[in-house]
């Protein structure tokens, strides 16, 4: 099951593209569309933290896609990362997962 949802709004005169979403297994699609909205959208910026949990690289941190006048660059996060214990517990049973 996914929980997506993209809208385009315009705030103060800025066209804005939102997305979030929650997936079981990693599409890379959203990815796609970040890097497809800076080729497209010259002058565009924005920031996409992504979080997949069966990369090696980031089972236990998030991923930041970095756009800048089109340009997306890719860095690990160090602010939410690793999550467990920086945003979560390990074994917290208040979590109700």
């Amino acid at each position: 099951m996914t929980a997506d949802k993209y809208k385009i709004v315009k705030y103060n005169g800025i066209v804005t593209f939102l997305a979030s979403g929650l997936h079981n297994h990693n599409d890379g699609y959203i990815i796609e569309i970040f890097k497809w909205l800076g080729q497209n959208a010259i002058g565009s910026y924005g920031l996409l933290y992504y979080q997949d949990d069966e990369d090696k690289q980031t089972v236990d941190g998030f991923k930041i896609y970095a756009m800048k006048k089109g340009k997306v660059t890719e860095k690990m996060d160090k602010e939410f990362s690793p999550r467990i214990p920086t945003i979560e517990a390990a074994d917290d049973p208040t979590r109700g997962d």
